[in-house]
């Protein structure tokens, strides 16, 4: 059996796997600047979280930002990541 896709994912020889463009699209998503910016994201990511392991984890912090404690309507700005240890 040939692969097929449905729904962006491809399926057969008995394989499940995220379609190449949905991977690409993931990767260069542009860096969300309001709540509903990480909304969408999440709503697009979370379709495909049975391939991504840990998705939950990785999504908690995004998901934090949506919180009503956070304020709806925030800027939301990229921060490098850092360690916050010093030695």
């Amino acid at each position: 059996m040939e692969k097929i896709l449905i729904l962006g994912v491809n399926v057969g020889k008995g394989q499940v796997e995220m379609e190449q463009e949905k991977i690409k699209a993931v990767k260069e998503w542009n860096t969300p600047t309001k709540v509903k910016n990480v909304e969408s994201f999440l709503e697009f990511a979370n379709f495909y979280r049975k391939f991504i392991q840990n998705f939950s984890h990785i999504a908690k912090p995004l998901n934090e930002l949506k919180g009503k404690r956070n304020g709806y309507g925030m800027k939301i700005t990229r921060k490098p990541l850092t360690n916050s240890r010093t030695r």
